[in-house]
């Protein structure tokens, strides 16, 4: 119940933030979306207490992969980390959650892996959030 209201308050805030000029301000913005994604991975293991929270994260998954789809297209590797690392965890929470959306990333999957500039750590989480999707 407290991690539904939580999504309620919190959640269209991070998103809107996840367009933050500093980057190392939208990594953090990142990193405590993905917190609130593993607690409700972690409630999930309880149904009874997990629903309204899946049903809340069901709500944002539209608006999460709309700025994802921006973030991953900036200059920083970082950045591109950061997108796929939480795209990974949307889809564990929400197993098929992403299906819809995947038409949108696929061209960000494609950039992530072809990409001769492109670290292994980019890679490796494009392919990590690829196997999962």
């Amino acid at each position: 119940e407290r991690l539904a209201a939580m999504y309620a308050a919190a959640a269209p805030v991070l998103v809107q933030r996840f367009r933050e000029r500093e980057e190392s301000v939208k990594i953090d913005v990142f990193a405590v979306f993905v917190d609130l994604l593993r607690a409700t991975g972690n409630a999930a293991r309880r149904p009874e207490a997990a629903g309204a929270a899946l049903a809340a994260l069901q709500a944002e998954v539209g608006s999460v992969v709309r700025a994802m789809s921006r973030q991953v297209k900036e200059k920083s590797l970082k950045t591109k980390v950061a997108v796929f690392t939480l795209l990974k965890e949307l889809v564990l929470v929400l197993p098929a959650g992403l299906a819809d959306h995947l038409s949108v990333l696929l061209p960000a999957l494609e950039r992530a892996l072809g990409d001769k500039a492109s670290s292994s750590n980019l890679r490796i989480e494009a392919l990590l959030f690829l196997r999962l999707a």
